[in-house]
């Protein structure tokens, strides 16, 4: 549900360019100087992209619930 719902937030939130950048960055393993090279642009664009992209979706994940749940021991029960 928690992936589901960070999926959509993506989908909603990011710019085209942002999400391509995320998804080159996160999911591929690309560095910025390698998107840079992909994109045809400099780095600290690729690096100003991924910073917005970055505060967009902490700006809608702060909402959802939290991936790992504290037990009443103290103890973490993440997933």
């Amino acid at each position: 549900r928690e992936y589901s719902a960070v999926r959509k937030a993506v989908a909603q939130v990011l710019t085209p360019v942002q999400r391509e950048a995320v998804l080159l960055y996160y999911y591929r393993g690309m560095t910025i100087t390698q998107i840079a090279q992909y994109k045809g642009c400099n780095k600290s664009s690729v690096s100003r992209t991924l910073q917005r992209a970055r505060r967009n979706l902490m700006r809608v994940l702060q909402y959802l619930p939290t991936l790992s749940r504290n037990t009443e021991d103290g103890s973490d029960d993440s997933l």
